[in-house]
């Protein structure tokens, strides 16, 4: 068990960087999920764009979460399979597939219903219980994913963007607290009774 976890958090071919404390892998890769969606999904792309839905509040459940707490475990089996014969295309397989899935369910809701668009976009217990159509909805979703063409060469390219993309945003960031650390030094209150003399 351990070596199968060693491999899915070091090789290439998995998740590596997904469980770092600061998972910058996750994140470029849940902004490559944005880029994929918004290619072939744009009107529930623009839904979650105008509720200021970030992938990172919701797709952890697939990406990092391999779904244990999402599918049920028949359909479990088939996504864990899925995923090891794979490697990490699946995971944007199957995110693509529960968007064309849920994706009736998400254009009925405004901008303003986030905690709706998030309960669907989850598969929330609530909305999609383990026998929901009889648990035949999970394994089309996973059988879907399977199905999905993706071609690694377009993920990878889009990862290689988003990394970029991350890495400055990143670097601004670490700019901008150094000034406001740099600024806050410089605002110490001295008192009269530790000036010198």
């Amino acid at each position: 068990a351990v070596s199968t976890l060693l491999e899915l958090t070091r090789n290439e071919r998995f998740t590596p960087g997904y469980w770092k404390a600061a998972p910058d892998a996750y994140v470029r890769d849940a902004m490559v999920y944005t880029r994929l969606i918004e290619e072939r999904h744009p009107q529930v792309h623009a839904l979650l764009a105008s509720a200021c839905l970030v992938p990172e509040a919701y797709a952890s459940k697939w990406f990092i979460g391999l779904c244990v707490h999402v599918l049920p475990f028949a359909a479990l089996f088939d996504f864990v399979e899925a995923f090891l014969e794979e490697g990490y295309l699946f995971l944007f397989k199957f995110s693509i597939a529960i968007v064309a899935a849920t994706s009736e369910h998400l254009l009925q809701y405004k901008s303003t219903d986030v905690n709706k668009i998030l309960e669907v976009l989850r598969l929330d217990i609530g909305l999609y219980p383990d026998d929901y159509e009889g648990g035949a909805f999970f394994t089309r979703l996973v059988a879907e994913a399977k199905a999905t063409k993706l071609e690694k060469e377009q993920v990878d390219t889009l990862r290689v963007e988003e990394g970029e993309k991350l890495a400055e945003k990143m670097r601004k960031t670490r700019e901008r607290e150094a000034q406001l650390a740099a600024e806050e030094s410089d605002d110490e209150i001295v008192f009269s009774d530790e000036e010198d003399d």
